[in-house]
C-alpha cells in the first residue's frame, strides 16, 4: 500500500508553502537563539470556515496593541507603506495594493481591533484581533472569519500564523529582529 493513499489531499498553493516555510524558519531561529516562544502549527485538522490563531507574546498590551496599530511597527511584520486612521471607521492598509485590511470596524484600544478584508477573488471578511493579559504578557486571538462553513480556510491561519510570529519576535526582540527571507519562491520544485 502506498504512503500517498493516507495523506489527505488539499490544493496546492504558493501562498501556504511559503508561509508554512517562513514560519518554520523564525521557529528554529527562536529555538536556536533560546528565545523559546515558538508557534506550533497543527495540521491535525483542516480549518474550515474560519482561520483562528492563539499566541503568547512576553510583552504587555500596550506593546502588543501599537504593533498592530503604529505603521512604522506594521511595515516590520506585515507591510511596507502601511497606514491607519485609527478610529472606527477609519482606513487600514498594510500597503498591498487594494489587497487585505480596507476599513476599521471595531476598535477597543489595548483590546480589540477588527477591521474588514479583502484578498484577491475571495468574498470580503473579518479579521478581529483580540487582546488579554496572560502570565504577565499577552495573549493575541486571531479570529479571520467570514468565508462560509466549508471553505477550506488552511492558507489564511498559516499566513497569519507567519505574520504572528513576526509581530511577537518584533516586539520581544527588538530593533534587532529582522525577517527571514526565501531564496526561491517557486514551490513546484519543492
Amino acid at each position: 500500500m502506498k504512503l500517498e493513499q493516507h495523506v489527505p489531499r488539499r490544493p496546492k498553493s504558493d501562498c501556504s508553502v511559503g508561509d508554512f516555510w517562513l514560519l518554520s524558519f523564525e521557529n528554529l531561529r527562536r529555538h536556536v537563539e533560546d528565545s523559546g516562544g515558538i508557534v506550533r502549527c497543527d495540521y491535525g485538522a483542516p480549518a474550515r470556515g474560519t482561520a483562528s490563531v492563539v499566541v503568547d507574546i512576553d510583552a504587555p498590551r500596550e506593546r502588543v496593541f501599537a504593533a498592530l496599530t503604529e505603521p512604522s511597527q506594521i511595515d516590520r511584520w506585515i507591510g511596507k507603506g502601511a497606514s491607519i486612521d485609527l478610529e472606527v471607521g477609519g482606513k487600514r492598509d498594510y500597503g498591498w495594493e487594494g489587497e487585505g485590511p480596507v476599513k476599521i470596524l471595531e476598535l477597543v484600544p489595548n483590546e480589540k481591533l477588527s477591521h474588514d478584508w479583502k484578498h484577491g477573488d475571495e468574498p470580503e471578511s473579518i479579521v478581529t484581533w483580540t487582546l488579554e493579559d496572560s502570565g504577565g504578557g499577552t495573549r493575541l486571538h486571531l479570529v479571520h472569519s467570514g468565508f462560509g462553513d466549508d471553505r477550506d480556510t488552511e492558507d489564511f491561519r498559516t499566513g497569519w500564523l507567519k505574520h504572528i510570529i513576526w509581530m511577537k519576535s518584533t516586539i520581544e526582540k527588538g530593533e534587532a529582529w529582522s525577517a527571514p527571507e526565501l531564496v526561491s519562491a517557486d514551490w513546484d520544485e519543492l
